[in-house]
């Protein structure tokens, strides 16, 4: 998925559907990105409940975030707290 970002340099808003654990990608290396929705693939959802949020690592231009179904440790709601021009968070 990062070659496919770095193909897209003008967008803005990403929606992501987890498939399991191993393919979060590397956000930062779109720059530009504003609204990023994270949501697990329910089919899949037992391997992904457990999800830990280890490296994530968002642009400082996001400006929302929407984290869908999954279990959000507080560790990463430092990381997003960090993000200087975060107006908008939503965890469902």
């Amino acid at each position: 998925m990062e070659e496919l970002l770095r193909r897209l340099p003008g967008l803005r808003k990403l929606k992501i559907n987890l498939q399991n654990t191993c393919e979060f990608p590397k956000l930062s290396i779109r720059s530009h990105l504003e609204a990023v929705t994270i949501s697990p693939n329910f089919n899949k959802l037992y391997k992904i409940v457990k999800y830990e949020f280890r490296a994530f690592d968002f642009p400082s231009s996001l400006r929302k975030l929407t984290l869908d179904g999954l279990q959000v440790k507080w560790s990463l709601i430092s990381v997003i707290g960090q993000l200087p021009n975060l107006e908008v968070l939503k965890l469902n």
